[in-house]
């Protein structure tokens, strides 16, 4: 598994991409994997993308302070920065990998950042899941004698990325014009929240106006106006940032 930190983000690993199953980790003797549990139990920012798939049990999280709760059959995406706190360690096992967003190819980049948080996987799509990250683990811990086989796991990342956008854009509905319009949001709030607080803003990147369309998409998918949309980023912001300062 990554290493993380519990005050403060932290670097990916000199490996890039980790991947395993997550009782072979909390069953490991080395004093690294010791470590990482113990910060993992507690509350921390990861500095990459994670992806967790509950296979067996359930499994409770804290993500940027809100409560999730991970059944078997689902899988979960911490992005990097989030600010994360397993509160169950034990009844539970799947896959975790990790990497670095770099690694997420710039052809992927929009499908990619349009996943939601948490997606069930269906019975027909498991074993194909299974596979790839099989395949994807085989490649990671191969001995590959000093090789540099950095591309070669770039390339099974994308693969297993490919599939899991596609796996998922076969589930949803065709999209209407105003969740297409919630993702365009959403991406710039991500993009330029710390130095545009202004909702005209926004509207003028999506080429609609603050009250209508922009505020009914901002009212129907969160119950809030833009603004206070605008505004709760910025408090997630203030809070994570609280995390990473604090003293351990």
């Amino acid at each position: 598994m990554a290493k993380i930190g519990n005050t403060q983000a932290i670097p990916t690993p000199q490996s890039a991409l980790e991947i395993c199953l997550f009782s072979e980790f909390n069953q490991s003797n080395l004093h690294a994997d010791e470590l990482t549990r113990e910060m993992l139990a507690e509350q921390h920012r990861f500095d990459f993308y994670v992806w967790l798939w509950v296979t067996e049990g359930e499994c409770q999280h804290l993500l940027d302070f809100q409560s999730v709760t991970q059944r078997t059959g689902e899988w979960l995406l911490i992005r990097p920065q989030q600010v994360h706190h397993f509160q169950t360690m034990e009844g539970w096992d799947g896959w975790g990998l990790s990497f670095p967003a770099e690694w997420v190819s710039a052809d992927l980049a929009s499908i990619w950042q349009q996943l939601p948080q948490k997606q069930s996987v269906t019975a027909e799509q498991a074993p194909l899941l299974q596979l790839a990250l099989q395949q994807l683990k085989q490649y990671r811990y191969f001995e590959w004698q000093g090789q540099n086989y950095q591309l070669l796991l770039q390339t099974q990342l994308h693969t297993f990325l490919t599939l899991l956008n596609t796996l998922y854009a076969a589930n949803q509905p065709q999209e209407d014009h105003q969740n297409q319009r919630w993702q365009g949001f959403s991406q710039l709030l991500e993009q330029h929240f710390c130095t545009q607080h202004q909702v005209q803003f926004y509207a003028e990147q999506l080429g609609c106006t603050e009250k209508k369309p922009l505020g009914s998409t901002c009212l129907a998918h969160t119950g809030l106006p833009a603004k206070m949309v605008i505004n709760q980023r910025l408090l997630l912001e203030a809070k994570r940032l609280l995390v990473h300062t604090q003293n351990p």
